[in-house]
């Protein structure tokens, strides 16, 4: 039976992690931790509290009614919307967890057993975004191409991240047993990504 015309399975989810440095040995140093990351708001891990208190208060309210003659129309909608915005912010934070727990797993597979290669970073229309290029071994053993987004971490200045309009060299570590979200660090240095590409240029010698 063919496979011709079946869609091509989709890579695992990946999150990046993009490290800009100023010395052109930490681009090449084994990484041994990662930055840490912002935690969500309180506001937003506790936002189905709200609906839930408006629920109960609703709730409570009817049952000390004289009589259901005496309730108006609009509490049973008011109850039914409260108790449905709870099961949906109380699924949402479920969601969020479950991810934030990836997040760590990817991390921490990272960390455990780091695999370098050489990517390609190219800065997007948006200072502070782009795409990372890189090429890693697939599940079936053979080289996979891999483009991932990246984003400068909050605090860092577009200027000292990679330059618009250019290709140019990173370092890549990915995981060799991932688990959970899958997490790639990318480490870009100016001085590192110049020297390597005047480097490779001295090797081709002139045209």
């Amino acid at each position: 039976m063919s496979d011709r015309g079946a869609p091509a399975a989709r890579p695992p989810a990946a999150r990046v992690v993009l490290e800009v440095v100023a010395a052109a040995p930490e681009v090449e140093a084994v990484p041994h931790r990662l930055r840490e990351q912002p935690g969500r708001p309180r506001w937003q891990r506790s936002a189905w509290v709200v609906p839930l208190v408006a629920a109960v208060a609703l709730l409570a309210w009817r049952a000390s009614l004289d009589s259901p003659g005496a309730e108006p129309g609009w509490l049973g909608p008011a109850i039914t919307l409260a108790v449905a915005l709870t099961a949906a912010l109380t699924l949402a934070e479920h969601v969020a967890q479950r991810r934030a727990a990836g997040v760590r797993r990817g991390r921490a597979a990272l960390l455990a057993e780091p695999v370098r290669t050489t990517g390609t970073v190219t800065a997007g229309a948006t200072p502070g975004r782009g795409t990372v290029t890189f090429t890693r071994p697939g599940s079936d053993g053979a080289a996979s191409t891999r483009t991932l987004a990246w984003r400068l971490p909050g605090g860092a200045a577009a200027e000292h991240g990679p330059r618009p309009g250019r290709r140019e060299p990173v370092t890549v570590w990915y995981p060799a047993r991932p688990d959970g979200l899958e997490v790639v660090l990318v480490r870009y240095g100016r001085t590192w990504a110049d020297d390597l590409l005047r480097s490779v240029d001295d090797d081709a010698g002139p045209a």
